[in-house]
């Protein structure tokens, strides 16, 4: 603000040089929110913008009803908000940037979109859609279904993609299974009971386990990728929502929503390494790509809590929204 004044003040014969200066003050605008939160309000329906650093709205968009996930594309650019409820029954595309809904796109006739992932060139989405017992897979451009992938469990509800791209988990709430799809054939290769109410899932950076959650067994089971049997099961008391790995793939960071806590594991000894303490009902987990942070949406205490993963300790927390599901950290621009 000071050289804008500064440049009026002296405004002489250079006016052009004056006016480039001003235009290049004001571009960044923008840039000054990163990074940035994108948060989830079911209730509220609305996707709050967060500044990451003052933890300020900067702003908010209004969603479809039941909204519940939010994703990234992996070049940070746009979100993808599912909006779960039948009559919704869309997928919000949004300009993280401009922090504008581009389009809607609909997976009919498959409803009830809920987990949401996209694969690295950006360019496809896959959904569960629990309505169906499915998943889709999107061309996000077109906004088209290209494929679809049955189940045949009940509420499909989160998914992960391997780490190269040929094998869809997904976790069947109901049913309490993961369920293998084979993306080259197509093909369901089948479902491996996990426990009462599986509902998170993460797949391991060398693609070889699968992590799932078991929110009523208070468990965690470890999968091998290639046989589909259980390797190992390890309790994890308090209602373990999510699970999320840390970029360095040494740590698993559980959002524990009965226990108010996320519970931290090495992913080599499979144990728990520490609890960290979190405000009301954790349930959706982020994680910043540097590894030291995490984020976790408190829906029993309407809040996101700031976790450092140093010291193991909450070390900030601000109140938002009516119901916060889900969040996603979007790094600073460089």
């Amino acid at each position: 603000e000071f050289h804008r004044r500064t440049v009026l003040k002296n405004w002489t014969g250079a006016g052009l040089l004056a006016i480039a200066v001003i235009c290049c003050l004001a571009q960044p605008l923008a840039a000054a929110d990163y990074p940035m939160l994108l948060v989830v309000d079911r209730d509220a329906k609305t996707l709050f913008f967060v500044n990451a650093e003052t933890y300020k709205i900067v702003s908010t968009l209004r969603t479809g009803t039941g909204a519940q996930e939010v994703v990234v594309s992996p070049d940070w650019k746009t979100a993808f908000v599912s909006n779960f409820n039948d009559h919704t029954n869309t997928i919000m595309v949004i300009d993280v940037e401009s922090r504008e809904k581009i389009k809607d796109i609909k997976p009919t006739p498959y409803y009830k979109p809920h987990g949401m992932v996209v694969t690295p060139d950006n360019k496809t989405l896959y959904a569960t859609c629990e309505a169906n017992r499915a998943v889709v897979e999107m061309d996000i451009k077109s906004g088209k279904v290209l494929r679809s992938f049955e189940t045949d469990q009940k509420l499909s509800h989160m998914l992960a993609l391997s780490p190269d791209q040929k094998m869809i988990y997904t976790a069947n709430a109901a049913e309490g299974t993961v369920t293998f799809i084979d993306l080259a054939s197509g093909t369901r290769l089948g479902s491996t009971r996990s426990g009462s109410g599986c509902e998170g899932i993460a797949v391991t950076h060398d693609g070889s386990e699968v992590w799932a959650t078991n929110r009523r067994s208070d468990t965690i089971v470890i999968i091998d990728t290639k046989t589909r049997k259980i390797i190992e099961e390890v309790e994890c008391r308090g209602y373990p929502m999510r699970v999320m790995f840390t970029p360095d793939g040494a740590r698993a960071v559980v959002a524990c929503a009965g226990s108010n806590y996320l519970n931290v594991f090495d992913t080599q000894t499979r144990e728990s390494i520490d609890v960290v303490r979190t405000r009301q009902v954790p349930v959706g987990i982020d994680i910043t790509p540097d590894g030291k942070t995490a984020f976790s949406a408190n829906n029993g205490e309407p809040s996101v809590s700031v976790i450092d993963l140093d010291s193991m300790k909450e070390v900030h927390y601000f109140a938002i929204g009516k119901y916060p599901f889900s969040v996603r950290y979007v790094p600073a621009k460089k």
